[in-house]
């Protein structure tokens, strides 16, 4: 068995949809379990028509939210199905519109848009991408049957931010995916959103379908679990600064899981971690290339000898630096900033310490965009003599640095002469350095390191091309 998620940009229209339907016939006889992201760009249309229906009101929202009807009706003609099943698609996406529509007037009658709420309105993306998908496998002659995430993926109540529970995930998918699969057919469901036990609708992030295909597929006990998308794999760098970028064809699960969350969009940050714990290879694939190898990911990947692999990059981040207004021991430091961290969810990504002095560098913009009204930074101000500087960026080179730490790391200083660094990190990690530096020096930090880790670096082998065939 095998878990196959397409991303949006592999849904967008009718033309990706078919493709997807012929890549999914073509594993059929490994028994596949299809997860779908909504077409690209729908989740985020989905929460401006929200807001808009917040900060203007109902009538405002009207027009997009027709446009957003009209995209799927577009989508839905194209695929050429008969006549009964584009009518009854038809009714459905009829449907969907109004109970978005009804959502959309309580948010302007109440003018409020609580979490709870935008987790009802934005999973509406998955559930018509799903409705189009079945029907065009149905119409192509895949025995498929739909399966709502939201009855299988129970999560707790943390609103555009859910935790899963992962043994009601096995239970639950044992009792509905598994007979589905026993019966020679093909379960599809939706990515990106699940469930409280008590039915409420959530999200667990933007970008979470692939998330959800690897939850999946550590619950099914799958054989692997392939991510297609608009692209060839992992990159040796996804900015756009570069332009000879190459396909990484294999990275162990620490560099997978260094690279997403450093930065790399290829894959969710919390993907490869159900991956690990049941040890299940992950494949991206390009939706546009189906013959490609893709990047393959595994606990033990070849040794290869080459010390960077990939270079990411994480912008927006805000770091901290903080003194103890008083002479305070460190352990009660670290004990007050915890705290702080923990009351308002955020997100620490690197931290260093020089005696009394620490410089935290946080995956949270506002934290410092809004420095004068934010109440995490105020918290912070009441212990702290803080600096805070939220413009920032990482950038991150990650591959196989054990025992070559050194060299690696002398190398890419030697290219970062002229760049301001603000902080230089290496040492919890065997796979990955880290640099954060201000966000506008990024681009020309990125070709530098690519320049002095890939330039010259041959096709085959580790490395294959970026672009599929034209």
């Amino acid at each position: 068995m095998i878990v196959m998620k397409f991303g949006g940009t592999s849904v967008q229209d009718a033309a990706r949809i078919r493709a997807a339907v012929s890549i999914v016939q073509r594993h059929r006889d490994r028994q596949p379990v299809v997860v779908l992201s909504a077409i690209a760009g729908a989740t985020r249309e989905l929460l401006t028509l929200a807001t808009t229906a917040l900060e203007q009101g109902w009538q405002a929202a009207c027009a997009p939210l027709a446009s957003f009807e009209n995209r799927h009706r577009g989508i839905l003609a194209d695929l050429g199905l008969d006549a009964a099943a584009e009518h009854q698609v038809g009714d459905t996406i009829t449907t969907y519109a109004e109970e978005i529509e009804e959502f959309l007037k309580g948010v302007a009658l109440l003018k409020q848009l609580t979490r709870q709420t935008q987790d009802t309105i934005l999973g509406y993306g998955e559930r018509f991408s799903t409705l189009l998908f079945q029907a065009a496998a149905q119409s192509s002659g895949l025995d498929v049957e739909t399966v709502d995430a939201a009855t299988v993926m129970i999560t707790d109540a943390r609103f555009r931010a859910a935790r899963p529970d992962r043994a009601e995930l096995e239970t639950r998918s044992a009792a509905t995916i598994l007979p589905i699969i026993a019966q020679g057919r093909i379960p599809v469901t939706q990515g990106f959103i699940g469930a409280t036990r008590d039915g409420i609708p959530t999200t667990m992030g933007f970008e979470a379908s692939d998330y959800s295909a690897s939850l999946l597929g550590a619950a099914l006990g799958a054989s692997e679990i392939q991510i297609w998308t608009d692209v060839a794999g992992m990159l040796t760098t996804g900015h756009t600064a570069v332009d000879d970028v190459k396909c990484v064809r294999e990275l162990s699960f620490d560099e997978a899981a260094e690279l997403s969350l450093f930065g790399a969009k290829v894959l969710h940050p919390k993907t490869v971690e159900p991956a690990i714990d049941r040890n299940i290879p992950v494949r991206i694939m390009h939706a546009a290339n189906p013959d490609a190898p893709g990047t393959t990911i595994t606990a033990a990947p070849t040794p290869t000898g080459v010390p960077v692999k990939s270079i990411a990059v994480k912008e927006q981040v805000t770091t901290l630096r903080m003194r103890p207004l008083s002479p305070t021991p460190r352990h009660v430091s670290l004990r007050v900033i915890a705290e702080i961290v923990d009351r308002y969810e955020l997100s620490p990504i690197l931290i260093t310490t020089s005696g009394h002095r620490m410089a935290w560098v946080f995956d949270d913009p506002g934290l410092g965009a809004a420095a004068d009204t934010s109440p995490a930074l105020a918290a912070f101000g009441t212990h702290f003599d803080t600096i805070c500087n939220p413009d920032c960026a990482i950038v991150s080179v990650v591959g196989e640095m054990t025992e070559r730490a050194d060299g690696t790391l002398a190398r890419a200083l030697g290219v970062l002469t002229d760049t301001t660094l603000h902080i230089a990190s290496h040492g919890a990690s065997d796979t990955s350095l880290s640099f954060v530096m201000p966000r506008h020096e990024t681009a020309h930090a990125v070709r530098k390191l690519h320049d002095e880790f890939f330039a010259g670096a041959a096709l085959g082998g580790l490395f294959g091309p970026a672009e599929a065939p034209r």
